[in-house]
């Protein structure tokens, strides 16, 4: 299996259908009260991308990456149209000593909040700021664009404090999530597939 940093269709992407899925286990007793159990840590997005594929030429360019990721076996790039993009996010604190850090995106209501891990930062989209100053891509940080690792040419420090924020857009690792092809011709050019792709771990 491999990984190929090339994103599925967006003209495809924009009409699918899904998000984030999570996974708890709830024990109800006789009374009625509930004990809910987080089973996953991380979130896993999944989306019906069939919806998207609304022309024939779009059917077969969905075909074609049917075939060319072999069904289940390679993983590649998706674009959530609702849930892109990045702005003044933060992802550390200057301790004088650590130069990487990685890109996240956090959900917060109140006190719960949520930590999304960015791995697939889209090239020429990405920002660093170091308490608030854009910093200068090449020489004040680089990026690994197929992890979200970020690594300062200087460690920033803490006094002050110097905080590092980032923004900008990501996309999703996905996979196909059948290596069945079940194309139904419903009517001459007009054809639907029930095919969802899944967030895969990195």
């Amino acid at each position: 299996m491999a990984f190929v940093e090339a994103r599925f269709p967006d003209d495809i992407s924009w009409g699918s259908v899904g998000g984030s899925q999570f996974r708890t286990t709830i024990v109800e007793s006789a009374g009625g009260y509930e004990q809910r159990n987080i089973d996953w840590e991380g979130r896993r997005g999944k989306w019906n991308v069939a919806h998207g594929a609304k022309t024939a030429v779009q059917m077969d360019r969905l075909i074609e990456w049917f075939h060319a990721m072999r069904g289940r076996a390679h993983g590649f790039r998706f674009r959530d149209h609702r849930d892109y993009t990045a702005e003044s996010e933060w992802i550390g604190d200057g301790d004088g000593v650590e130069t990487d850090f990685q890109l996240i995106k956090t959900y917060t209501i109140e006190t719960e909040s949520y930590v999304h891990t960015i791995s697939k930062p889209v090239d020429g989209t990405i920002k660093i700021y170091l308490d608030g100053v854009e910093q200068d891509e090449g020489v004040d940080w680089t990026l690994d664009y197929t992890t979200g690792l970020v690594t300062m040419a200087v460690a920033p420090l803490l006094a002050g404090p110097e905080v590092l924020t980032w923004a900008g857009e990501y996309d999703v690792p996905v996979r196909f999530d059948s290596d069945e092809m079940n194309v139904s011709d419903d009517f001459e050019d007009v054809a639907s597939w029930d095919l969802s792709v899944v967030e895969i771990r990195i």
